[in-house]
């Protein structure tokens, strides 16, 4: 299985739209970019992690 490798603003835009649709009452944290750019590279870090393959083919 090949993976893809997308860019990290690409990335960060599904995280920011996972977010707004799982807390639609927090929406300030949900455009807040420097946290969800770190939650990405902490994602990045961690290549074991689930979610990470998940937002890799999502597409």
């Amino acid at each position: 299985m090949k993976i893809l490798k997308k860019p990290l603003d690409y990335v960060v835009k599904q995280l920011q739209s996972k977010r707004f649709h799982v807390k639609k009452q927090e929406n300030r944290k949900a455009y807040d970019r420097t946290k969800i750019r770190k939650e990405a590279r902490k994602l990045l870090d961690d290549s074991s992690s689930l979610f990470w393959g998940q937002i890799l083919f999502l597409y």
